[in-house]
């Protein structure tokens, strides 16, 4: 337990790691780029799977306070039917533990403040890494605020543009996936139950995703389109409102009505993008988690999740196995499969959810798959390696 461990990045898989770490004995260091923790982001889907780590975790309260669980319904664009409809509330008896919509900002600062609880040095702000380099068993790290750090082991948590992965696995660039999507978030304060919905409304190469978060106090808006390419530099742009009914303006009535509601400053756009797998998620005494490793699209809800998840395995690997070459070997081989699996399953999500609302008819794309990704429990599974 004296393995003196940093892990680059404060966001939920960075988090959740500390957390994990910190519940099995460790006293690890996060180093997170921004200056300070603030509530940013928007909607997020946390399923069972992830659920059940955080309420191992100690979330648990939090989750149960700002999250939200309702149907989730799914629908046609042209008229606003509803195709299909998933009773959500149902997940706590079926996988033991529930299904919430959180905001990501709230659910980031509440780990923070419990990693921090536990040891007021574990996160430390205005840190972004310039520089990995190993000699022997010691890594060391180097910032662009001219401070340094060594460590007996690095977690890439980093998220898809890793600094860490870049300078010791790969330094190709992310690709553009032909996604765009823009966001935004609306008060519920006044608004009629017509609005308080969970809803997927599809049209051929377009879907607006809408549901409740903190506590029913805002609704998250997110519409996707597919587009041949992405001209701006940034991955993320401030946009205009107007764009957004260019692009969905024959969409249904209550979607409309919706989008009408989005306060025209607060509409952001960003480009979605993946990289290739990698090989092995370990060099030497450093490993890659989350987005690091395998982003993936948003269209399982499954990408927070398998951060999380990651975590969780890390450190029970870190906390049970005594060798670390054994342990990271035995984290890769337990994790690579489930997240590489998940990667290509929201590849086929996502067209499923772009080739129109025909395509909802289709019980197969939901139900003929090889294993329920809400069933995995990340605090249990065994941990050994493949024969």
């Amino acid at each position: 337990m004296s393995l003196r461990i940093a892990i680059i990045g404060a966001g939920l898989g960075g988090l959740a790691t500390a957390l994990a770490l910190q519940k099995s004995g460790f006293r690890p260091v996060v180093y997170e780029r921004s200056p300070e923790f603030a509530p940013l982001g928007a909607g997020l889907t946390m399923c069972s799977n992830a659920n059940r780590v955080l309420r191992h975790l100690g979330l648990g309260d939090m989750l149960e306070r700002d999250g939200v669980t309702q149907a989730q319904d799914y629908r046609d664009a042209r008229s606003g039917a509803v195709l299909r409809r998933f009773d959500r509330e149902n997940d706590l008896k079926k996988y033991g533990a529930p299904y919430y919509k959180v905001h990501r900002g709230d659910l980031q600062m509440e780990m923070a403040r419990l990693v921090m609880a536990r040891d007021p040095d574990a996160v430390v702000m205005d840190s972004e890494l310039e520089s990995i380099a190993q000699h022997g068993t010691e890594v060391t790290l180097k910032f662009a605020n001219g401070t340094e750090a060594a460590a007996d082991l690095v977690i890439g948590a980093d998220g898809i543009r890793s600094v860490v992965r870049q300078r010791l696995f790969d330094d190709s660039d992310p690709v553009f996936t032909g996604y765009v999507a823009w966001r935004a978030l609306v008060p519920t304060e006044g608004l009629g139950e017509d609005f308080m919905v969970s809803a997927v409304t599809a049209g051929t190469d377009r879907m607006i995703n809408r549901y409740l978060v903190r506590a029913r106090k805002l609704i998250n808006v997110v519409c996707f389109s597919r587009r041949s390419g992405w001209r701006s530099a940034d991955w993320s742009t401030k946009s205009d409102l107007g764009e957004v009914f260019e692009e969905f303006g024959d969409f249904d009535q209550n979607t409309m009505e919706t989008l009408r509601l989005i306060d025209p400053n607060g509409v952001y756009k960003w480009a979605l993008h993946t990289r290739k797998p990698l090989q092995s998620w370990v060099s030497g005494r450093v490993v890659l988690l989350g987005d690091a490793v395998h982003p993936m699209l948003p269209f399982m809800g499954q990408g927070a999740a398998m951060a999380i998840e990651d975590g969780m395995i890390l450190a029970r690997c870190l906390g049970s196995i005594p060798v670390l070459d054994t342990a990271l070997a035995t984290y890769q081989a337990i994790r690579k499969p489930r997240a590489e699996e998940l990667v290509e399953r929201s590849n086929l999500m996502a067209g499923v959810f772009h080739n129109g609302p025909d395509k909802y008819t289709r019980a197969s794309d939901y139900t003929d798959q090889p294993t329920d990704p809400s069933m995995y429990d990340a605090t249990s599974v065994p941990l050994q390696l493949p024969n």
